[in-house]
Order: C-alpha cells, then sequence, then structure tokens
C-alpha cells in the first residue's frame, strides 16, 4: 500500500483547479514559465495528462503524468518518465493507452511502475 488515493477527474481544468486548491504549485503561470511547461488539454481515463518542457538545449520532450493525492489531502504530480517521449503523438498514445487500461484501478501507480519499460508508440 503506497498511502495515496488516484483521484479522477472530469476535465483537465478540473483536476487543474483541485490541484491547485489543494496547495500544489505544479500549474502557477511563474512555474510554467520557468520550466517552459505546457500542457495537453485532453485528460486520459480521468487521470493520465500529457506535459512538455523546453530544457533550452534538447528541444521539447514530453512527459506522461498522473495526480496522486495524501491522506492529508496535498496532492502531488507523479510521472512515468520525466520527458521521456520525443514527440507529442508518442506521449499522448501512451497516455491514452493508459487511461484505457486503467481506467478502473484504484492504484495505477503499481501499474505504471509494472509498464514502466513499455513504449506506446
Amino acid at each position: 500500500m503506497t498511502g495515496f488515493t488516484y483521484p479522477r477527474f472530469l476535465s483537465i481544468e478540473r483536476l487543474k483547479s483541485e490541484v491547485t486548491h489543494g496547495g500544489s504549485h505544479f500549474f502557477d503561470r511563474d512555474a510554467m514559465r520557468f520550466f517552459k511547461s505546457r500542457v495537453n488539454r485532453t485528460l486520459y481515463g480521468g487521470r493520465f495528462f500529457v506535459t512538455s518542457e523546453d530544457n533550452g538545449y534538447d528541444g521539447r520532450k514530453y512527459t506522461v503524468r498522473f495526480v496522486r493525492q495524501d491522506a492529508n489531502g496535498h496532492y502531488t504530480m507523479t510521472d512515468t518518465g520525466f520527458q521521456r517521449y520525443s514527440t507529442s503523438r508518442a506521449a499522448n498514445n501512451a497516455a491514452r493507452a493508459l487511461g484505457q487500461r486503467f481506467y478502473g484501478t484504484d492504484d495505477p501507480e503499481e501499474i505504471v511502475t509494472v509498464d514502466s519499460d513499455r513504449e506506446y508508440l
């Protein structure tokens, strides 16, 4: 048992709102600007979404992320491999596959860990 719950959201806007109101600074404008981050507007399976960051030397890379919540109600972001994907298409295909596969589970982290080496192209 991880001590976290993995909430589902109806939209990426709702996810961002809940996470921000829960005390996370992940989606703060200044943080997004600093990391040159963008958030894809599609939410897969109510949990998985794609971000991209431009690190300034290797171009824009993409990450599949999901949210977990601790017993105190604080939200944290976790991912399946930071900047793992070189294209938006590959990252969105991976997020879609994870959303379909783990829609009914309460512990997507368990499955992400097991499946972390698989590429969804």
